[in-house]
């Protein structure tokens, strides 16, 4: 067993080990982001404190490998001009550091920081009051190692001349120093100065704003409302004889502002630099006598080409030119260089008869025009700068290529103008075949060698559209299993064959238009006349419909229920407020066909059947009543001629039926003995019978005519 010792001595160890543990980092990478969010999760992820100050700011990027905290985190630090300090286990990051030595002296190191900053970093360090008049924005950037307090102080001033030292037994004060003019005012340099014609004189080496409005203004006799900071420095300015317009324009650009009058006083305002250089940078029109300037442009080299210096103004055949002479001077060179008269050559028109010229020119050689061609307002002239040889070549070209072509009217019999020029024959192509506007003529202006070739192809594909003829026969079926309370009672006349006749007829069939006993064979028409006979079975739908290949054809027999909502209460009244939405309710059958007929005789169709039935009435509180709906939605194929049968739309439902003998049944409590009442599960089915047949146009098929005409023959011959 362990001594107690040894185990103090273990458990020390171990924790040791798990703090070391916490205080290492993974692997991070950050880019651009900002430094107090890199800090706070380094912290996050190593479990330690990290206290950034208001110095700390702007953004970085680092990789973090994985290593101690406290080591990723010194370079970190390092990188970006940052120190810590660790106090207990907390880590207080900065951009100054302030250190009191043993001997009483101090040490700071900063880098570009605000001297105001530097000030209170130093008071809080040194545990003595320092005291500041408001500094100007700049940064400072001081390393000061083993000095006295009041010579950090003088060193973080000395940029700031016009701040002096006040030292006190508790605290320090830094104030700033006021300067009186008296026509002239001295700093670093001979100062600011007005003659007797009005004309001042500036030479000075640094001057703070503030002072030099404060003088020109007081020489001036004027007064002034400043709506900028007046801290800036001035740098070295010598300048003479200037008036107060243009000394006022010197001081204020350094300061990056402007100034207006306005009843006699001087308002000063802040402007944008890119505005005061504006006119440094002055614009100007170069008109370019012997190019098109757009062709001009696509040849400046690349280094010239920065289209902030100039704009293209094609209306005028010039650039605008904008910028300083040193940035405007190659780019004038070059384009002199270049836009020099084209000897030997002048502009010359040409004119085409039967070809555009804009696509006479697209055929053309490019070294036939040095410059791009100038289309004439009538489309069939241009003009082009040409000389001997180029103008003879071209004309050549309008020999061989500005040839006549004759246009062939085209009359399509069946076809539309727009449906034809979507699907031409292959033999043609979009541009040989023009609408002439009249809906079925065409010209073609294609060679005349292809033309009996675009003929024959569409003799093939102008032919009319096949259609379909559907027979639609849709048949109702309903039976009714249940059970009766009550006395059947009836009257009818009685025979002595009725127990033992059983008669099949077809006089139900002969008034229906759908052929069901040729189509649906005899067996199925004796079943179906037999169900007619016993009220099982009615036609719901007898019809004959007739449509074009590939389009719908839409049967609807419905009926339409139309209720109206409640009209809205007002929530303070309680009375209605105008009236209610009114509804429909549909109910019936819909059926939508759309077949297309191939070449072996087969039809392909897309069906879809829709049957809705509408409920009871909910009663009085204005609800809609319920609806029962069967769909199918199919695509079949079948041969022409051959029924298709469409069944499943089916549907059961509960049916309560009281038959009752007129007055006796109403006597309260005797007549429920003469109350027939009957409840039963009715189940409903649809069947759907189509037939489809492919219609002929005899009129407009020759040999579909031909092959009737000697039909009609034979028959005559017989007889």
């Amino acid at each position: 067993m362990l001594s107690r010792p040894r185990c103090l001595l273990l458990i020390a160890l171990l924790l040791s080990a798990i703090c070391g543990y916490a205080q290492r980092i993974t692997q991070m990478d950050f880019r651009n982001q900002p430094i107090t969010d890199i800090l706070m999760i380094v912290a996050e992820v190593a479990k330690v404190s990290i206290v950034p100050d208001e110095t700390v700011s702007g953004n970085a990027s680092f990789f973090f490998a994985e290593s101690d905290v406290r080591i990723a985190l010194r370079s970190f630090l390092s990188s970006q001009k940052l120190f810590m300090v660790e106090d207990q286990g907390i880590i207080y990051v900065s951009r100054i550091q302030a250190q009191a030595n043993a001997d009483g002296s101090f040490t700071m190191h900063a880098d570009e920081i605000d001297p105001q900053q530097l000030l209170r970093a130093l008071s809080r360090t040194a545990r003595k009051t320092i005291l500041f008049d408001a500094m100007p924005r700049a940064t400072v950037t001081i390393h000061a190692e083993n000095l006295a307090l009041e010579r950090i102080v003088e060193i973080i001033l000395l940029r700031f001349p016009e701040f002096r030292v006040v030292s006190s037994a508790d605290s320090l004060y830094v104030r700033r120093i006021e300067t009186a003019a008296q026509g002239q005012v001295p700093v670093r340099g001979s100062g600011i100065t007005r003659d007797a014609a009005g004309l001042y004189t500036l030479d000075f080496e640094q001057y703070r704003l503030r002072e030099a409005l404060a003088a020109v203004m007081e020489l001036e006799g004027r007064e002034y409302v400043p709506f900028i900071r007046l801290d800036t420095m001035l740098e070295r300015m010598n300048f003479a004889a200037k008036p107060f317009e243009e000394v006022m324009r010197l001081l204020l650009e350094q300061a990056g502002a402007d100034y207006e009058v306005e009843d006699g006083i001087v308002y000063i305002f802040e402007v944008q630099r890119r505005d005061i250089t504006k006119r440094l940078r002055p614009s100007q029109v170069l008109a370019i006598q012997h190019w098109p300037v757009q062709d001009l442009v696509a040849l400046l080299p690349q280094e010239l080409a920065n289209t902030a210096f100039f704009r293209v103004d094609r209306p005028s055949n010039s650039l605008i030119l904008t910028g300083s002479q040193v940035e405007l001077a190659p780019l004038i060179d070059f384009i002199g260089q270049v836009d020099i008269a084209h000897e030997g050559r002048v502009f010359q028109a040409f004119q085409l008869a039967n070809i555009l010229a804009k696509d006479f020119i697209a055929l053309c050689p490019p070294r036939l025009f040095p410059i791009a061609p100038i289309l004439a307002p009538d489309v069939y002239t241009f003009i082009a700068m040409v000389n001997d040889s180029s103008q003879a070549e071209i004309e050549r070209l309008i020999a061989l290529l500005d040839a006549a072509s004759s246009a062939l009217p085209v009359h399509l019999r069946f076809l539309r103008n727009e449906d034809f020029l979507k699907a031409l024959p292959p033999s043609v192509v979009e541009d040989e075949v023009v609408d002439s506007g009249v809906e079925g003529l065409v010209y073609y202006i294609g060679p005349p060698g292809r033309r009996q070739q675009f003929l024959n192809e569409l003799s093939l594909i102008d032919r009319p559209v096949p259609q379909l003829r559907y027979d639609v026969l849709v048949l109702h079926t309903s039976t009714a299993a249940g059970l009766t309370y009550g006395i059947d009672f009836e009257a009818r006349e009685s025979t002595a064959d009725d127990a033992l006749a059983i008669v099949g007829a077809f006089e139900e069939l002969l008034s229906v238009n759908f052929n069901i006993i040729s189509e649906l064979g005899v067996y199925l028409g004796a079943e179906l006349s037999l169900k007619m006979a016993e009220d099982n079975t009615r036609i719901f739908v007898d019809t004959t419909m007739t449509g074009v290949v590939g389009q719908d054809i839409k049967f609807q027999n419905t009926s339409t229920f139309r209720y109206r909502d409640p009209a809205p209460v007002d929530p303070d009244t309680g009375n209605p407020v105008g009236v209610g939405v009114t509804r429909e309710v549909t109910s019936g059958l819909t059926l939508t066909i759309n077949g297309w007929i191939s070449g072996d005789g087969m039809v392909t169709m897309t069906i879809a059947a829709a049957v809705t039935e509408r409920g009871a009435s909910t009663g009085t509180d204005m609800n809609p009543p319920e609806t029962f709906e069967r769909i199918v939605n199919s695509q079949v194929r079948t041969p022409v001629g051959v029924p298709l049968v469409i069944t499943g739309l089916i549907q059961r439902k509960k049916v309560v039926k009281i038959v009752k003998i007129p007055f006796l049944g109403d006597i309260p409590l005797i007549g429920a003995l003469f109350t027939n009442r009957v409840e039963s599960d009715e189940e409903t089915e649809f069947t759907i019978y189509i037939v489809p047949r492919l219609v002929l146009d005899i009129q407009n098929d020759a040999s579909v005519a031909g092959q009737m005409a000697e039909l009609y023959q034979l028959v005559a011959n017989r007889q």
